[in-house]
């Protein structure tokens, strides 16, 4: 497969709609999105665990570099081509001492985030 695989927590409903948003806006069709707790996900990348795939989205390029988390938003946003500026402010040195723990915050809370569904339960 040539494309980049974002891999996200489909019983979460800010995750789906994180994924909803990306989809939109890959006007190149560059992504393709790959549920945590997949068969797919666990064959075809087992170095990533569930519970680890669980605990921050990953980005997997075709080369096989993973990002996670945080790491992960400006390599996405790079790939989709309004938010490509948004992208490399998001890159600029020493920015990572903000953008890790907001995105801790947020994957720790994302359960109480846009929940439209009785399975995104308060955790």
């Amino acid at each position: 497969m040539n494309k980049t695989t974002i891999i996200y927590d489909e019983k979460c409903s800010f995750c789906k709609k994180w994924v909803d948003w990306t989809k939109e806006r890959d006007e190149n069709g560059v992504f393709e999105f790959l549920p945590c707790e997949s068969q797919e996900r666990t064959k075809r990348f087992p170095e990533i665990s569930t519970p680890d795939c669980l605990a921050a989205m990953y980005l997997v390029t075709p080369a096989k570099t993973l990002y996670r988390g945080a790491d992960a938003l400006p390599k996405i946003l790079r790939e989709l081509p309004r938010w490509k500026y948004v992208s490399y402010l998001l890159s600029l040195p020493g920015i990572s001492l903000i953008t890790w723990p907001v995105y801790k915050v947020i994957a720790k809370n994302r359960y109480r985030f846009g929940c439209d569904t009785h399975s995104c339960k308060i955790k």
